[in-house]
């Protein structure tokens, strides 16, 4: 967990949120709970995948969140996420 993973930005997204899920579940939480999402893009043009990904994967939890984009990564990932959380923050 927390490695960066090969593939697409979609791929990649994907499992930034699944890491980020397992963690909440480990403290009794679950998506739901987030409350901000801090996203680094390593290229600000891959937004619209990302963004597709980021909102298939969150379905109806919508935290806030910031996106940066063209920020150096570490081992080279196209996407890295701060998550923030709150128990229960959503309904």
């Amino acid at each position: 967990m927390g490695d960066a993973v090969a593939g697409s930005i979609e791929e990649q997204t994907a499992r930034a949120i699944d890491n980020i899920e397992s963690i909440l579940k480990g403290v009794g939480m679950g998506l739901p709970d987030l409350v901000r999402l801090q996203c680094f893009l390593s290229d600000i043009s891959d937004y619209e995948r990302f963004n597709k990904a980021y909102r298939e994967r969150l379905g109806d939890c919508k935290p806030t969140r910031c996106v940066m984009g063209n920020i150096q990564l570490r081992s080279n990932a196209l996407v890295e996420l701060v998550a923030e959380a709150y128990r229960s923050a959503c309904p």
